[in-house]
């Protein structure tokens, strides 16, 4: 069975100020993020369709401090998808 989870980095001049993996279940995204701002203390951002089409088409949103209802510390946040399935090993030599 394939597990996603959802990598949610709080990103502070160039750098990870903080993260935090949560489970993503049946596929519902925006609960995942729910949950991981709560755990973060964070306000809930706005995800607008430009969010759900990064999300989409790269496993990825970025919420920038305008996303925002509360204040925001950080310089950006970003989600990204990550799966537990085993990706088979591309044919170049190097990876023997």
């Amino acid at each position: 069975m394939e597990s996603e989870r959802l990598w949610v980095k709080l990103i502070k001049r160039n750098k990870i100020a903080k993260d935090l993996l949560v489970q993503i279940t049946s596929g519902d995204w925006s609960g995942a993020l729910s949950e991981a701002c709560y755990k973060l203390d964070l306000s809930v951002p706005l995800v607008i369709d430009s969010h759900k089409k990064d999300w989409q088409e790269f496993n990825l949103a970025r919420f920038m401090p305008d996303d925002f209802m509360d204040a925001f510390d950080y310089d950006r946040m970003e989600i990204e998808g990550i799966s537990d399935e085993s990706r088979p090993m591309s044919k170049d030599p190097r990876n023997a």
